[in-house]
């Protein structure tokens, strides 16, 4: 039986990059579904037409929590604050007294 052994070179250099990758928050279809509340065929369509930022690792379909999260605000509609007298339902016309 053989040992894996890693050279000391490698694991001095990469482990830090390694542990940093691992922080990161990956969703699948399933649970991004769950998050956004949306059914899972309506985050297909969204990878599908890459309108939503996703990754694929081996074939599997990952969502990064920190660039949904970007997404989402990117995509958040900003509110209009209108005049007084548009909210209230009144219009300024000519002639009006």
């Amino acid at each position: 039986m053989h040992s894996l052994r890693i050279p000391a070179v490698w694991t001095a250099k990469h482990i830090l990059n390694m542990s940093e990758c691992c922080k990161e928050t990956y969703m699948t279809v399933r649970d991004l579904a769950g998050y956004l509340c949306l059914s899972e065929p309506t985050i297909r369509r969204y990878v599908l037409n890459q309108e939503i930022p996703f990754l694929k690792i081996m074939g599997a379909i990952r969502f990064r929590m920190t660039e949904i999260e970007l997404w989402v605000e990117s995509r958040k509609q900003k509110k209009t604050i209108l005049p007084e007298n548009v909210s209230e339902g009144k219009t300024d016309k000519v002639g009006d007294v």
